[in-house]
């Protein structure tokens, strides 16, 4: 069976400067070039920022990966983050339009853990589209951590992240760079 569609959801923002979208990590350089030489068309849904996060010799043109920006994801962060996480998460219309980009497409590699990720997970699910789930650090899911930034109910958060990614990693067709939380 051939692969001509896989969509790609980035948890890191892309940095929009100089009139081009650009990457700044390598690990995602790396994955977009490999989705690029097994697919005929790699879409990414991404939160897209205007602030450069490394020098711009640093960064490398989305285009010269192979892989297009399919949709652009609105930033929650900033002044009230709790009220627009949930926003972002539940917005029938950034659902239609995350739907509208992962319909059709042979596979979903989604970048976990993040927001854009249970947003990806949640559209996926319904629409039966198989996902590949890549684990980018499981810092949301260590108890400790989560209790020195958050106080006392950083630990709760943290099982129940827990417990959300675990079913979600079940679900996938696929997982890589796993952290130890998820096995």
């Amino acid at each position: 069976m051939e692969r001509k569609r896989v969509v790609v959801v980035l948890s890191t923002p892309l940095t929009a400067i100089q009139g081009g979208l650009f990457l700044s990590e390598r690990a995602h350089i790396q994955t977009l070039e490999l989705l690029s030489e097994r697919f005929e068309r790699v879409d990414v849904i991404a939160r897209c920022r205007t602030v450069a996060v490394l020098a711009d010799a640093e960064h490398v043109a989305l285009a010269s990966t192979g892989a297009r920006l399919a949709l652009t994801l609105l930033d929650y962060g900033g002044a009230h983050p709790v009220r627009k996480a949930l926003a972002f998460l539940v917005s029938p219309a950034r659902r239609r339009a995350v739907s509208s980009v992962i319909g059709g497409a042979d596979l979903l590699y989604i970048e976990s853990p993040s927001l854009e990720s249970i947003l990806a997970w949640s559209v996926a699910r319904t629409a039966g589209v198989p996902y590949i789930m890549e684990m980018r650090g499981d810092t949301m899911m260590n108890p400790w951590y989560m209790r020195s930034r958050l106080g006392w109910i950083g630990p709760l958060l943290s099982y129940m992240i827990q417990a959300f990614f675990g079913i979600f990693r079940r679900g996938a067709a696929g997982a890589v760079f796993v952290g130890e939380q998820l096995r």
